[in-house]
């Protein structure tokens, strides 16, 4: 699929499932070569938690359409409150039928441009450790490794990474 012939567009209340039913699809595909059947079971439950939904709300998410008005990725920011001028690369997800296609690649750049002009000059984020290479390959510094919680006692590994705006 052409890249290009995608629009982006920010996401709507509308969208929601469909992005939800995106992440699950992302993320049990594209990170079952690093994560546990636990870890990837878990990480799904905490999608399709209604909470999730609310989370997606506050991320300034954009959204990749398709033919048809599908849903073909996503990614968002916002504003890390505990660091001035950083903003937060957030749920960055493809189609895993287009994934290390430059979907990806187009969103995340579309995103820090959108923060980048509301004033933020440095990036961050919390890399998936299957996503640590794609960040590195837009510019991102692994800052240390971490986990995150997705429920049960259940946590991923992640690497947090930086980028300043001018990279």
């Amino acid at each position: 699929m052409e890249q290009s012939a995608l629009e982006l567009r920010p996401l709507s209340e509308g969208d929601l499932d469909a992005v939800q039913d995106l992440h699950v699809r992302a993320f049990s595909q594209l990170a079952r070569d690093w994560h546990t059947a636990e870890q990837i079971h878990a990480h799904v439950r905490a999608i399709q938690h209604p909470a999730y939904r609310d989370e997606l709300l506050v991320n300034n998410l954009l959204c990749a359409m398709g033919p048809r008005d599908r849903i073909l990725g996503t990614a968002g920011w916002r504003a890390q409150p505990d660091r001035e001028d950083t903003a937060r690369i957030r749920k960055v997800f493809v189609d895993p039928a287009l994934a290390r296609q430059g979907l990806g690649s187009r969103l995340v750049r579309a995103v820090e441009d959108r923060a980048r002009a509301s004033g933020f000059v440095h990036f961050y984020v919390r890399a998936n450790m299957n996503a640590v290479a794609f960040y590195k390959r837009l510019g991102y510094s692994e800052i240390e490794p971490g986990t995150m919680p997705v429920g049960n006692g259940v946590t991923l590994p992640v690497m947090y990474m930086e980028k300043r705006a001018s990279s």
